[in-house]
């Protein structure tokens, strides 16, 4: 047997491990019980069906299972709404999308964990020359460091982030939760938690996006659960299951997702059955001091019929029955229910009319020459005409 042959110590010394680790593996498996329950619950919710899915084309405006999908991401990352698109190649795709749709020149943006890795870096403009870099288009970039503590764990250095905050000229503020590439470890949630909070006691303004690459379900909660205005990953690690081999995510407040929907797509064709219109452009984009749109005060509208829908045309007036409107008012545009009935009796008397005068010019008919379709027709009209 090839355990004899396997010194009885090893054994010992595995079991032994089995025994240590079994509380680190105990509470793995009591965090993904939870995570199931809660996307399990997220999928009823939404009423997810068969039908959603079915293969969408075209523009795919009214993509209903992409848009429970989305709705079910930001349940389960604690978010108002998400963007959910294959489209988005990957988690640094994502972050670039988020980057250029929230930040404009002229504005700051600050990380919280050091020089981030080496593809947001490019993306930055910390290296290489790309004209379409953040600091390219006038973005400013700055970074406060991560403190290494006496246990080698790291923390926000949370006396300089106040500070600097305290100043209120920053628009974002980003925080990596994974290690990247580096040798730190990656930020637990509670840590994440106590920095939110401390920059909510100085700024209500900023926003706070987490790079959550790396970093789903890997918790009870989520960045979105404890303050993060923005979430953003890759659908190539957790939440792909491993199975997707493309795709990215942004989920956070709604007014935020908008824009970067507006990145993502034209503003014509939107997801979420979005169609803006002048007056809502107008209304729900504020306008900050320098004349610039300010994201913090963007109300997306809801989702729901078209906006156009909603124009003169589609509104009721008050001519809503037939007891309302004035003699001679043919309009049949905005009847009742309790108008239907008459309506749908006349127009079947017009239908039984027709039907017999198309009986007694059948053999009329078969004498007309239907490859001439001139003829046939003015003889068509003809026979419906002597209804």
């Amino acid at each position: 047997m090839i355990l004899d042959e396997i010194d009885p110590s090893l054994l010992d010394l595995a079991k032994q491990a089995d025994a240590e680790c079994k509380p680190i593996y105990d509470e793995i498996d009591n965090i993904c019980f939870y995570h199931s329950n809660r996307i399990l619950s997220a999928f009823i919710e939404n009423n997810v069906s068969y039908s959603d899915f079915a293969e969408q084309n075209g523009y795919g405006d009214y993509d209903e299972g992409r848009n429970k999908l989305e709705k079910i991401f930001a349940a389960v990352l604690g978010c108002e709404d998400s963007l959910v698109r294959p489209q988005i190649m990957s988690g640094t795709n994502a972050l670039y999308l988020t980057f250029s749709s929230l930040l404009k020149p002229g504005d700051t943006m600050i990380s919280l964990t050091g020089t981030p890795y080496d593809s947001l870096q490019e993306m930055i403009g910390l290296s290489g020359d790309s004209t379409q870099s953040l600091k390219a288009n006038g973005v400013k970039y700055e970074q406060i460091d991560l403190l290494t503590l006496e246990n080698g764990d790291n923390d926000f250095d949370e006396a300089t982030i106040v500070k600097r905050l305290e100043r209120k000229d920053v628009k974002l503020v980003e925080i990596q939760r994974s290690r990247g590439y580096s040798a730190r470890a990656s930020l637990i949630i509670d840590k994440i938690e106590k920095i939110i909070q401390a920059i909510r006691s100085v700024n209500q303004d900023v926003i706070i996006m987490v790079d959550n690459c790396y970093g789903e379900l890997v918790e009870y909660k989520e960045p979105g659960h404890v303050g993060a205005d923005v979430v953003v990953g890759s659908l190539m690690k957790n939440l792909g299951g491993g199975i997707a081999s493309t795709g990215g995510y942004v989920a956070g407040r709604e007014d935020l997702i908008g824009f970067d929907e507006h990145c993502l797509i034209p503003p014509r064709k939107m997801g979420h059955n979005y169609h803006p219109g002048k007056k809502a452009s107008a209304d729900n984009t504020a306008k900050s001091k320098d004349g610039r749109a300010d994201t913090r005060k963007y109300t997306k509208p809801k989702s729901g019929k078209p906006q156009n829908m909603k124009s003169k045309q589609f509104k009721t007036d008050k001519y809503k029955t037939g007891k309302d409107r004035p003699e001679g008012d043919k309009r049949t545009r905005n009847i009742r229910r309790t108008d239907l009935p008459e309506r749908r009796k006349r127009e079947e008397s017009q239908r039984r009319k027709q039907s017999v005068t198309f009986i007694q010019g059948r053999s009329a008919d078969r004498n007309v020459d239907r490859r001439n379709p001139d003829e046939y027709r003015n003889h068509h009209r003809c026979i419906i005409g002597n209804g």
